[in-house]
């Protein structure tokens, strides 16, 4: 979409990303147990007279594991803000003559608003009610286990159900259009990097399910593109206000 905005690629784009959110919730609201399963593989067990109990989560207590975990957060939330920076020194020094461009870049800012601060955070996460892995009995912690979309379990605020930070490393993907120059191989490299690690390290911590991650990233990379979509429906667009503020 990136960088010239081509409605029909974006409507392709966007209709595949909701099948595949589609197909993955309804597979995991019907198979629970498959997030079960692949949780307990992070999960540090201990002897008992019962048999095994998940004691938690090694990653949890991982000095490592936290440094890592909070480099990958912060990349995603700082670079709509380098994004918002550009464009405005690109507007000072050219005078917004490549509204394309600049219009590509707001579109981008705008999904990350869309997708992981309003949909994810602001909606699913609030009112979702599902407790993250190290929050339920079965890991350790006091909460009953809710299926991915239940909206009946016991979390009261920034629940499990998707992964705010899953939203985000997956909006990083659609960064890779914008790269240019000698190091482009390299930078996409560790975006793509990034992106993939940060929901496997949430799963891994007991911070969130697989299907957590999973909806949650395909949330941000769908983000952008509709965004873009929705803006062809409204009078005012991004084009037009940068064209009335030159």
């Amino acid at each position: 979409m990136i960088p010239d905005i081509r409605p029909e690629r974006d409507a392709i784009f966007l209709a595949r990303c909701l099948l595949a959110w589609l197909v993955i919730f309804v597979f995991f609201r019907n198979l629970p147990g498959l997030d079960l399963g692949v949780t307990t593989l992070f999960c540090r067990d201990v002897a008992t007279s019962s048999g095994l109990l998940c004691e938690g989560f090694a990653a949890r207590k991982s000095g490592v594991a936290a440094a890592f975990r909070s480099l990958f957060y912060w990349i995603p939330v700082l670079a709509p803000l380098a994004l918002l920076a550009n464009i405005a020194w690109t507007g000072l020094r050219s005078g917004c003559a490549d509204r394309e461009t600049l219009r590509s870049k707001a579109i981008l800012i705008g999904g990350f608003l869309l997708g992981p601060v309003l949909i994810v955070n602001g909606l699913l996460k609030t009112f979702s009610g599902r407790p993250r892995p190290h929050e339920t009995i079965e890991f350790g912690g006091t909460l009953p286990f809710a299926a991915a979309g239940d909206f009946s379990g016991a979390c009261i605020a920034n629940c499990s159900f998707v992964s705010g930070e899953a939203a985000s490393a997956g909006w990083l993907i659609c960064l890779l259009p914008l790269l240019k120059g000698r190091f482009r191989t390299v930078l996409a490299a560790v975006i793509i990097d990034i992106s993939i690690a940060t929901p496997l390290l949430r799963v891994a911590m007991g911070g969130h399910y697989p299907s957590d991650v999973a909806l949650g990233w395909i949330i941000g990379l769908a983000s952008p593109a509709a965004l873009s979509l929705l803006l062809i429906f409204r009078p005012t667009r991004i084009s037009a206000t940068l064209e009335r503020a030159r």
